[in-house]
């Protein structure tokens, strides 16, 4: 052969090497010689060309890819390595539907690890297995003590607000007794904690305590909200409370209340009211007529006065023998029509042995004042003496 032939073998056997693909249109006219190792050369190619194709398919995890074909001798150990390959792959869905008897045992190092992480993979699934019959137990035998509690207790998911556990179903059908009517709402565990919050049921006409735990049940995180019925001591605070803040006498706040309402309505910077009245008198009809005709007096001024206040926004107290305050979120020029009213009633309800009336000054607590209690108390004092003054000129006193 001369040279040119030699040549463009080489050069046809670099393209193969090159991955570059033959075809006939490569292959040139020469004698049989050159002919037949052209043929060689292309038959070559193409089963590199196969080899290649086949391997990168395997490298991208193509494994259902068709095979080369027998001739191609370069592909054998691809083969070998696709055949392991797809087993290894059913190996790993065995394992995935739980079947942990599966074993690699051709493939080296890898063999070791692999089966390596299938018994840790079946060690572990056993210990959930123990752990969920062991909660099984559990929530089961939390059950049989919560249904035989005397409390209410309600179990709810937290991700979709289902009751998923009510230990009185029949004590307290949802219909009558339901968690919307003692005002439970759907949170998030972090709002769950350990205070208790006191509710009023209309229905029941009782007081619960509710409070709220994030608890871990069945495997879910969910909300135990417990009720307990404390009507009774919550009747009972609310009988001490009244005790405390009420006048034995008249029945109406006394002097602790009063002070105490005045300092919280300073406190949220609300403007109101404080009229400041004094029974006129009293301790004449004492020392004339006797206690019992001065507590009458006592008691029907607090008998008028309430009949004109509104109970939803003031209060009347009684701060002493013959004082009184009513607190309201009136004006001054309100309460005075409104004091004017209860004036004009005392006075002509007065029996004929003596005169009842009233002396009574108001004040206006405007919003962030700062004044304290005693101070706006004192200037009370002061409109409700001028007044006095002026009724007693108009009687000729």
């Amino acid at each position: 052969m001369d040279s040119f032939n030699y040549d463009f073998l080489l050069e046809q056997l670099k393209k193969i090497l090159l991955n570059v693909e033959l075809t006939k249109d490569d292959l040139v006219s020469c004698d049989k010689t050159i002919n037949n190792v052209q043929e060689g050369l292309l038959y070559l190619s193409n089963c590199v060309q196969e080899l290649n194709e086949f391997s990168s398919n395997i490298c991208k995890g193509n494994l259902d890819a068709p095979l080369p074909g027998r001739h191609n001798l370069l592909t054998g150990g691809l083969k070998e390595l696709h055949g392991v390959l797809k087993h290894l792959t059913w190996q790993t869905q065995q394992v995935a539907n739980g079947d942990y008897a599966q074993k690699v045992i051709f493939l080296g190092d890898f063999s070791e690890s692999f089966n390596e992480m299938i018994r840790q993979l079946e060690e572990r699934e056993n210990k959930l297995k123990e752990n969920a019959i062991t909660l099984k137990k559990t929530t089961d035998l939390l059950k049989v003590i919560m249904d035989a509690h005397s409390d209410w207790i309600v179990v709810e998911d937290i991700e979709s607000g289902v009751i998923i556990y009510n230990n009185k179903e029949e004590a307290y059908q949802l219909e009558t007794f339901s968690l919307r009517q003692i005002h439970f709402t759907k949170m998030d565990s972090a709002l769950a904690n350990e205070e208790t919050t006191i509710y009023y049921n209309e229905i029941l006409k009782s007081y619960h305590a509710l409070r709220s735990y994030d608890f871990l049940w069945e495997g879910k995180r969910a909300l135990v909200h417990y009720v307990s019925d404390v009507t009774k001591e919550q009747t009972n605070q609310l009988n001490l409370t009244q005790i405390a803040y009420s006048d034995a006498l008249t029945g109406c706040y006394n002097r602790r209340f009063c002070f105490n309402e005045i300092k919280k309505r300073l406190t949220v910077n609300d403007s109101f009211s404080i009229t400041l009245i004094d029974i006129n008198d009293l301790k004449i009809v004492n020392d004339n007529f006797g206690h019992n005709q001065g507590d009458y007096y006592i008691n029907y001024v607090t008998k008028c006065t309430i009949q004109h206040i509104d109970h939803t926004t003031e209060y009347l107290c009684r701060i002493g023998g013959d004082e009184f305050v009513v607190i309201s979120t009136l004006s001054y020029l309100e309460m005075e029509q409104k004091m004017q009213s209860v004036f004009n009633e005392i006075i002509a309800a007065s029996p004929k042995e003596y005169t009842m009336s009233i002396s009574y000054g108001i004040q206006e607590v405007e919003t962030g004042c700062g004044n304290s209690i005693e101070k706006i108390l004192d200037e009370c004092d002061q409109k409700m003496y001028l007044f006095k003054q002026e009724y007693k000129l108009s009687r000729g006193a």
